[in-house]
């Protein structure tokens, strides 16, 4: 028997963990895709991943202030990697998120 061959009653074994290293780095993403030059980078993200469930393709976004202002006084303030608002007023935020 193969040693990758799982024995008859045995799961088959997982494939290898992904490398920790991502090829999206947070920091490069906000650097290119939330800049005024690089807004067709932030357009053709947003349509390929939310493509399905957006009523149109983004065609046109303005980026906006990254900070989420506090609307109570116990409220945090956060801030997200990306936000813009697309030429049919509604509001985007990308977070990225690597996996360890």
């Amino acid at each position: 028997m193969n040693a990758d061959t799982p024995r008859p009653g045995e799961p088959p074994s997982r494939p290898e963990a992904a490398p920790t290293e991502s090829p999206c780095d947070f920091h490069e993403f906000q650097n290119h895709a939330a800049t005024a030059d690089n807004r067709n980078l932030l357009i053709h993200f947003l349509n390929a991943t939310l493509g399905p469930d957006l009523p149109s393709p983004v065609t046109q976004v303005d980026i906006l202030n990254p900070y989420n202002e506090r609307e109570f006084l116990t409220d945090k303030v956060s801030i997200v990697d990306v936000k813009a608002r697309d030429d049919h007023a509604r509001l985007y935020q990308a977070e990225i998120q690597l996996r360890k």
